[in-house]
């Protein structure tokens, strides 16, 4: 639990996938949840919404940036997501896809 606290930590104050997800512009508003009293506002990521839990609720701490992100942009998101996540999932389970530059030369011989 400690290490999974740690790597999460590390994500946040380097902003590797927090930065990204702001420049892919993957929803209109983003929003960190977080308990109260374990973060700094120097924290939280630039242009995101900050949102406390307090017992069952959500206080809204700070307002998110609008990105006006475009249908065609979370789409061409979504779809590399699922290619990516395809071509992993092949290559776990060592299915070989023709690609459409290969030819049958290249194809493996079964």
């Amino acid at each position: 639990m400690l290490n999974e606290l740690e790597t999460v930590q590390r994500r946040v104050l380097r902003g590797t996938k927090f930065s990204k997800m702001f420049r892919y512009r993957c929803a209109e508003f983003l929003y960190l949840v977080v308990e109260d009293g374990i973060f700094a506002e120097a924290e939280i990521p630039a242009g995101w919404g900050l949102l406390i839990r307090e017992g069952e609720g959500l206080r809204l701490g700070r307002a998110p940036a609008n990105l006006e992100a475009a249908a065609s942009q979370r789409w061409a998101l979504l779809e590399c997501i699922a290619i990516a996540g395809t071509r992993a999932f092949n290559r776990l389970n060592g299915v070989m896809v023709a690609r459409p530059d290969w030819t049958s030369a290249d194809l493996p011989k079964i």
